[in-house]
């Protein structure tokens, strides 16, 4: 069985996969991309926001903090064998986005609230444009926050859109985000006003390395 410590099941026991796959990622990233990560995310679950810029980003993101984070990939992922045990052994489930997949969101929010981590990026996909500024926040990603009541955490990933340079990987976690409409009906204009904060709090740690952003490292 899994270690548990509060909440939060330890990458230790069944979990080795996941261990020894986040530690080589972690290598990776130090040795060939310079890594770098500021801030870390509180025990007792939370969702995690982030910009989507590379395919990069959710094994550098997982890489960065020593807590199991969940996945959700898009369900044509998971069409060959192979590549679907692994995803579900990496905590991945798959999700349909061309429809709205009321199975996966119950997962997401069923995840949340028993206390895991889940990465979920707002876009719906990746950003070619402009890795400093987000595109539309799908209304998914406000029903499970809405949804749910653990911390939300605004994560921006720089570097990862130039790999292929060798450009310097930098993971960002901002503080927690102040989400004062999960207590209100969900509405379409509830959902907007949720999007709108997730996406401002993720340009700004994206744009900026103000420390006032940064949600401060936690002491084990």
């Amino acid at each position: 069985m899994s270690k548990k410590i509060g909440n939060f099941a330890d990458v230790r026991g069944q979990d080795w996969f996941y261990f020894l796959s986040k530690t080589a990622i972690w290598f990776l990233g130090k040795i060939f991309f310079r890594l770098e990560i500021i801030g870390d995310i509180p025990y007792g679950g939370a969702i995690l926001c982030s910009n989507h810029i590379s395919n990069w980003d959710p094994p550098m993101i997982a890489a960065s903090t020593n807590k199991i984070i969940n996945f959700m990939a898009k369900k044509e992922l998971f069409a060959n064998p192979a590549l679907s045990f692994l995803l579900r052994n990496l905590y991945v489930f798959p999700v349909d986005r061309k429809v709205f997949a009321r199975a996966a969101f119950r997962k997401a929010v069923e995840i949340v609230n028993s206390g895991r981590n889940l990465l979920v990026f707002p876009e719906g996909t990746r950003n070619r444009k402009d890795p400093t500024r987000l595109g539309e926040i799908k209304k998914g990603v406000t029903i499970i926050i809405h949804g749910t009541n653990r911390p939300v955490i605004p994560v921006a990933v720089k570097g990862t859109d130039r790999w292929n340079s060798l450009a310097r990987f930098r993971v960002i976690f901002g503080q927690p985000l102040e989400i004062p409409e999960r207590k209100l009906k969900f509405s379409r204009e509830v959902a907007e006003k949720i999007a709108e904060r997730i996406k401002n709090a993720i340009q700004k740690i994206a744009g900026s390395h103000s420390s006032s952003m940064l949600y401060e490292k936690i002491v084990e």
